[in-house]
């Protein structure tokens, strides 16, 4: 590829590469704004992500579209990396792409396993597995003891219900496998 044919395809594509790396920066915040969950433990959280259902899908979807918006800018240093050296191999845009769109699925199947745990929990479902002694260990200083010991037996309940859903492994083997490609990608293309 001549020289000039590189300049000329890189700047088609600088202006549409940077504005998706901005659109992705302000949607990675944009959740934070739309999202109606609170709480300050994690019963207290899933039931708010139990009545905010749909909120939490859409911070999940914002999210994860922001992740996908990542790969054009990769893609756009990737090519210009490539047209530069012969050493970098045309394979490994696989491995920017797929990177991406892995967190990005992650992201949303974790939002619902999230929603799953919230109505196994809210639903009574979820069992605390907390020992009396940790119980006793982590409420020792704390008063009125039973209102410590029933809160942390609630959140306990609460990270089981999260942990047993279903999308919860497939979730964490997606987002992480993705964490890494992204990593890869990113380290590849800047050698």
């Amino acid at each position: 590829m001549s020289p000039e044919h590189v300049r000329e395809r890189e700047s088609r594509w600088a202006l549409p590469a940077a504005l998706a790396a901005f659109a992705a920066v302000i949607l990675m915040f944009l959740p934070g704004l739309v999202s109606s969950v609170s709480g300050s433990g994690e019963a207290e959280v899933l039931r708010s992500v139990n009545e905010h259902g749909s909120s939490v899908t859409l911070s999940s979807v914002l999210q994860a579209v922001s992740f996908l918006l990542l790969a054009i800018p990769l893609v756009y240093l990737f090519m210009a990396a490539r047209a530069r050296s012969e050493r970098v191999l045309p394979a490994v845009l696989a491995i920017v792409v797929a990177g991406p769109l892995l967190i990005g699925i992650g992201t949303v199947l974790y939002s619902q396993a999230k929603q799953e745990g919230a109505e196994a929990f809210v639903a009574g479902e979820a069992k605390p597995t907390i020992s009396a002694s940790d119980l006793k260990d982590e409420c020792e200083d704390e008063k009125p003891l039973a209102a410590c010991e029933k809160e942390k037996r609630e959140d306990d309940a609460a990270s089981n219900a999260v942990s047993d859903a279903s999308l919860t492994t497939p979730a964490g083997i997606l987002t992480l496998g993705g964490g890494l490609l992204f990593a890869i990608a990113l380290f590849y293309t800047c050698l």
